[in-house]
């Protein structure tokens, strides 16, 4: 792994394409909402903090349903449940237009034998959410799907370093 980040650091065309990257999201930086309006409890000391946590397992059947309504709204599963996930997020903050960070996997092969490399291959992509309002869900649907697929190709410059020029 440490070979392989050694490699992303140094490679001349890796470095073009952060270059390329860092320059495009600086063009697209005040398009990008705020986070979502998350309540936080008060610092009351006497206060238990509580949460749960919720999980469950799909049988093979409701597995086989989100599929096909994805494949129905021409989207990718994860796309059907972020959507799905950004619509309860504007219902329980009462907000149409917020900011999300989504998890992303990138492993670019720059190393022989990447594929059976142990080590933190991830990156973060900031997706600009806009609940409107008359629109489908299949519209919404596909406007995030897009979205994370511009997001994606734009992912040399790391969404850590996105949140730190927004937070400038």
């Amino acid at each position: 792994f440490f070979d392989w980040a050694k490699q992303l650091a140094a490679d001349p065309h890796q470095r073009t394409l952060r270059e390329r990257d860092r320059s495009w999201w600086r063009q697209h930086i005040a398009d990008i909402p705020d986070a979502p309006p998350l309540r936080f409890f008060p610092n009351d000391a006497t206060r238990a903090v509580h949460t749960d946590r919720f999980a469950t397992m799909l049988s093979a059947a409701e597995r086989g349903s989100l599929e096909q309504a994805a494949r129905r709204c021409s989207v990718t599963t994860s796309a059907l449940l972020l959507g799905i996930f950004a619509v309860a997020l504007s219902q329980a903050t009462q907000a149409q237009k917020f900011r999300l960070s989504v998890p992303a996997f990138w492993r670019t092969p720059l190393v022989e034998g990447v594929d059976g490399i142990v080590g933190e291959f991830s990156n973060v992509l900031v997706l600009g959410i806009d609940i409107r309002p008359d629109e489908s869900l299949e519209a919404l649907l596909q406007r995030l799907f897009n979205g994370m697929n511009g997001r994606l190709a734009h992912q040399s410059y790391p969404g850590v370093s996105v949140m730190r020029d927004l937070s400038r």
